[in-house]
């Protein structure tokens, strides 16, 4: 079941992958599910498994249940991609449909908007390809060892790729996501 964002909207038409996984942040899923809602996306949480419930790593018993699985995922279907933080994106990089899935969509030059340990899977997906980017502090070294220009600023975005640091870069890191969606 996908959640239907409104109707109408600047994203009015447009289906939006969010990986999801045990240990995901929930500010960094349900702010741009919910901006994404709003904007009139439809959004398809995409986990390991379909119909499998996952819980935020905080403890805030805030909880998801996957739409769909990541080996069932069509990458045709989706307009981008978000991938939050948290201890998700360990298991996310361990997840080869998730890596294929991640790689398909950047191949086709959709967004891919990876926040706070996010960019873990991009590395993982192999698509860093020299581009700036940037992550949560801790893992920087993995992004430049991966070849990433990296950058500590709220949002960076590099071609069809939009990465961010933390939860307080929310609202820019939806305005970026957003905006690259309704191109």
């Amino acid at each position: 079941m996908m959640q239907q964002g409104a109707q109408e909207g600047p994203l009015a038409g447009k289906v939006v992958a969010i990986l999801v996984e045990e240990g995901f942040h929930d500010q960094e899923l349900d702010v741009p599910r919910q901006r994404l809602l709003d904007e009139g996306a439809q959004v398809v949480l995409v986990g390991t498994e379909a119909g499998k419930t996952y819980e935020d790593y905080r403890g805030q018993k805030f909880f998801v249940t996957a739409d769909i699985s990541a080996q069932d995922a069509d990458p045709g279907q989706f307009h981008g991609l978000v991938i939050p933080g948290g201890k998700a994106p360990g298991l996310m990089r361990e997840n080869q449909a998730m890596l294929d899935l991640t790689g398909r969509l950047d191949a086709a030059g959709k967004p891919i908007a990876a926040i706070c340990h996010g960019p873990w899977v991009v590395v993982a997906a192999e698509i860093v390809r020299r581009r700036p980017m940037t992550s949560v502090a801790s893992i920087a070294e993995d992004l430049v060892q991966a070849g990433a220009q990296y950058r500590d600023e709220p949002v960076v975005i590099a071609d069809n790729l939009i990465t961010s640091r933390t939860p307080a870069d929310l609202q820019p890191f939806c305005d970026a996501l957003v905006e690259a969606l309704k191109s």
